[in-house]
């Protein structure tokens, strides 16, 4: 008994050692790191959120006689359910601020792949190579947004800590102004996906079966890619507007499908 129990325990012990070596490998590029902290980030303020929802469910149950066993256990539990509510409310801004300096390394990495786009359209000019207009308009759109992007969630953060002198109103509208920018970015992406998925289509018609199976590859990370973008669409959108547009419940729920998916992608490409 004592052997079969030490076998099973060394083999969870070998399961969770491969596990927190894959993690390790997941996280160790700043793209991981913002993968693992936004599913985490968005996986606490779902639970805040449902937390907060039954709590509040809870609290209105009618007080009758039938009740009465029941009523002395929805007092007990409510207190404890608001806390774990609070906290994770907490946890939840302390990712997000984690997230907001851990992209500040992001703007280099736009300006370099801005620098890389604009340097391949002038060679693909110069050579008298085929340029699809589209692509290009769709493509520089969102280098500007996510150049957008960064520079306001980076001035709204900075501000926020007082390292930029700015009233509160200023802050606002720039962290909004971010928001938008990266809806902009999402809308954009999801129009280049419906192009993207015309072509693959087009090419399934004359390709030789080896070649479709490549593209059979290649349609499920375009699905997989174009349904996170669709599930992050209503929630760029809910975000930049003041007091939102969608329930909090179902904002969370889209933004922790979109982020696990990202998290997906990041775990399958670590060693």
């Amino acid at each position: 008994m004592a052997t079969s129990t030490s076998s099973v325990l060394q083999r969870k012990a070998v399961i969770l050692s491969k596990f927190l070596c894959h993690l390790q490998q997941a996280v160790q590029s700043r793209q991981g790191q913002d993968a693992f902290l936004l599913f985490m980030g968005e996986t606490s303020r779902l639970l805040a959120v449902l937390l907060e929802l039954l709590k509040e469910s809870l609290s209105k149950i009618p007080q009758i006689s039938r009740l009465s066993s029941q009523s002395a256990w929805i007092k007990a539990i409510c207190p404890t359910m608001a806390k774990a509510a609070g906290r994770f409310q907490t946890l939840t801004g302390f990712l997000d601020e984690w997230q907001m300096i851990n992209r500040m390394f992001g703007l280099l990495d736009v300006l370099v792949g801005t620098g890389q786009f604009l340097r391949e359209v002038r060679r693909r000019r110069k050579e008298n190579l085929a340029v699809d207009r589209k692509d290009i308009v769709l493509e520089g759109l969102q280098h500007v947004s996510m150049i957008s992007f960064h520079l306001c969630e980076g001035a709204a953060c900075l501000a926020s800590k007082k390292i930029l002198t700015l009233p509160s109103k200023a802050r606002n509208q720039l962290s909004f102004a971010a928001v938008r920018a990266w809806a902009v970015f999402t809308f954009l992406d999801l129009a280049r996906g419906v192009i993207e998925y015309k072509r693959m289509t087009k090419r399934g018609d004359t390709t030789s079966p080896k070649e479709q199976k490549e593209g059979g590859q290649d349609m499920q990370q375009w699905r997989s890619q174009f349904l996170i973008n669709l599930a992050w669409a209503p929630v760029t959108v809910h975000w930049g507007v003041d007091g939102g547009l969608l329930p909090d419940s179902l904002a969370s729920l889209l933004a922790v499908y979109a982020t696990s998916g990202i998290f997906k992608d990041v775990w399958k490409r670590a060693i």
